[in-house]
């Protein structure tokens, strides 16, 4: 389960895109940067909503990936506080989480997250979806 976009867009774009990604998990941390340092992209990491908020004052990512239960403030309410305030970047935001259900993958579409990626990541499919989400394109579900 998870995105796929088309795999011919791998690696063409993403160089120098900035992400922001809010996760409290060290080893989805790690991951991610290292995928995104291999690609030439930026990504800063936050743990929670007050770090996600306090980074959206002074910069504006192409995209953000943003982990649904964390402690505290969870991804379904950053995503409203983003979007509800002059912080919002107007770029895509991604739902995460290691606790996939559909009714999970449900509430994230209904909720207004532009995409959704279940954990562990897929490398094969990670960088693709970012891509093209971050550049605008339409992704696909398979």
């Amino acid at each position: 389960m998870g995105f796929l976009i088309a795999p011919k867009l791998a690696g063409k774009i993403m160089a120098g895109l900035t992400m922001l990604l809010v996760d409290d998990d060290w080893h989805t941390q790690n991951i991610f940067a290292l995928i995104a340092a291999c690609h030439g992209s930026k990504v800063t990491i936050v743990k929670d909503a007050e770090s996600a908020l306090n980074y959206l004052e002074r910069h504006r990512p192409d995209l953000i990936v943003l982990d649904l239960y964390l402690d505290g403030v969870d991804g379904f309410q950053i995503l409203r506080l983003i979007r509800n305030s002059p912080l919002d970047p107007c770029c895509p935001i991604v739902a995460t989480t290691a606790y996939f259900t559909p009714m999970t993958l449900s509430w994230s579409v209904l909720s207004g997250f532009d995409g959704y990626l279940e954990k562990p990541f897929k490398v094969e499919s990670l960088w693709p979806f970012c891509e093209a989400l971050a550049r605008g394109w339409r992704n696909t579900l398979h």
